[in-house]
């Protein structure tokens, strides 16, 4: 059995696979942001979290009619993917690189949840 550690190393590389096949993506967004009007960052900020309550709402929906839930995880899965391209639009206008973020991100995540794995074992010392 494979510990909580070595679940998250493996999760941290295949998302650094997965990044990688993003590429096309960041070209996409350069396009999309030469028009000015979109340039803006706070526009930007404030699309970002308007999706973000959208897939709030829809997960809460699908806590409160579970009949409806594969109909909802459709849903979900477009609001994320209309959040995920504001946060790239939001990178690109800020100068933020996204995939130096991201790896930051993983790297948070991963010593998070090395840190948890160490205090159970230090618990049985």
């Amino acid at each position: 059995m494979q510990s909580v550690l070595d679940d998250s190393k493996e999760a941290y590389e295949l998302a650094r696979q997965e990044m990688a096949k993003m590429m096309f993506v960041e070209d996409f967004i350069h396009l999309y942001m030469l028009n000015e009007r979109l340039r803006e960052p706070s526009d930007r900020f404030f699309i970002f979290n308007y999706q973000v309550g959208d897939i709030c709402k829809i997960m809460l929906y699908m806590k409160a009619y579970p009949e409806r839930a594969e109909g909802l995880k459709a849903e979900l899965k477009i609001a994320v993917g209309d959040a995920f391209v504001q946060l790239l639009c939001l990178c690109r206008s800020t100068h933020v690189n996204f995939y130096e973020s991201a790896l930051i991100g993983l790297d948070k995540l991963a010593n998070r949840e090395w840190e948890k794995k160490k205090d159970k074992t230090q618990v049985f010392r």
